[in-house]
């Protein structure tokens, strides 16, 4: 019961889905025809954005989903 609990799972789902975020948000689209400024804080605007835009479509994808 309790060896469960330090067990390393994997989270390659989770760095997969990161990457994939960032890689979107890191579009050259945004810095040059949307004026996003390419600094720290607008790319991490954008990385803000578009986790937030993929977890409110996910919260509505089922139970197994939204638990990720």
């Amino acid at each position: 019961m309790f060896f469960g609990l330090f067990r390393r799972r994997s989270r390659e789902a989770e760095r997969k889905t990161y990457c994939e975020i960032v890689a979107q948000a890191r579009q050259p689209v945004f810095y040059t025809d949307f004026l996003v400024p390419d600094t720290i804080d607008g790319r991490f605007d954008l990385i803000v954005a578009h986790a937030v835009l993929y977890f409110r479509r996910m919260r509505n994808e089922g139970k197994e989903v939204s638990e990720f």
